[in-house]
């Protein structure tokens, strides 16, 4: 990656931040939503399944009864499984993975350059002291193994 490139990822995931941020305030209004659903029923409030199956098991109601108050349940939270994610905050998770993704490829490539730098100054040193060009590789590479043993 060139200059502008780094530039551009970084604006791009900058970009990327301000939308999650305004992204998250909605998903989390979402989420309360859905977590303060409640039903009605013969002046019992339900506010989740397992409290429907509760009255279910103590035969507070029949089983058609049961299934269609899940089903006003769902409807109260809009459809949304309490236990799963919304569609907005399923879209922060997936931008916030661009933007990991696209500042670690401006991170890896920075490293690259460095080390190349790195590489070079190096090679340009034991060029400097009479090595050969070939001898001067050889010696970067076993310097390197080393580095990593």
């Amino acid at each position: 990656m060139d200059e502008v490139q780094i530039k551009a990822n970084l604006m791009i995931a900058d970009e990327i931040g301000k939308l999650i941020e305004k992204l998250s305030k909605k998903a989390q209004k979402e989420r309360a939503k859905i977590n303060s659903a409640s039903i009605t029923y013969k002046g019992e409030v339900y506010k989740s399944e397992q409290d429907i199956l509760d009255a279910y098991a103590c035969d507070y109601f029949t089983e058609a009864v049961c299934d269609k108050l899940m089903d006003r349940l769902n409807e109260a939270r809009g459809k949304a499984d309490p236990n799963c994610l919304t569609d907005t905050e399923m879209l922060v998770h997936e931008l916030d993975m661009h933007k990991s993704d696209l500042l670690h490829a401006v991170a890896f490539d920075k490293e690259m350059k460095r080390r190349q730098e790195e590489k070079d100054k190096r090679m340009l040193e034991l060029t400097s002291e009479g090595y050969s060009i070939r001898e001067a590789e050889n010696i970067i590479g076993n310097e390197e193994r080393m580095r990593f043993e």
